[in-house]
């Protein structure tokens, strides 16, 4: 009996949860959006080796289906994203290179955004 009652209890915690999570994700307003930061961040930083329409001579060596033109690519490759420019600090490759303001600004962005 008084599993019964713990685990009716559990669900309901549970239940409410996520009834409230969804409640506040709806809600959700972002203040960094690809139109006022993403894209910009992109063509300064990424597009010139991350770019659909370079040919793989062009790309200097970034992978060809990792893309940074639109809001799709940059969505998709979110986490590789947060590692290499965020937290390893390895791209891009060469200068110039985000500020740490500006990498605080990208992580906020991809987090609310995506």
């Amino acid at each position: 009996m008084r599993r019964a009652i713990f685990f009716g209890a559990m669900a309901a915690l549970w239940v409410a949860a996520a009834a409230w999570q969804m409640v506040f994700a709806a809600d959700k307003t972002c203040d960094l959006t690809y139109d006022n930061f993403g894209r910009a961040f992109m063509q300064k930083y990424c597009v010139a080796c991350h770019d659909s329409a370079k040919a793989a001579a062009d790309r200097n060596g970034a992978p060809d289906k990792v893309n940074f033109d639109t809001a799709a690519g940059v969505k998709k490759a979110k986490s590789d994203i947060v590692k290499w420019v965020i937290r390893e600090s390895q791209m891009p490759p060469e200068p110039p290179r985000p500020t740490d303001d500006e990498k605080t600004k990208l992580k906020a962005w991809l987090t609310c955004e995506y």
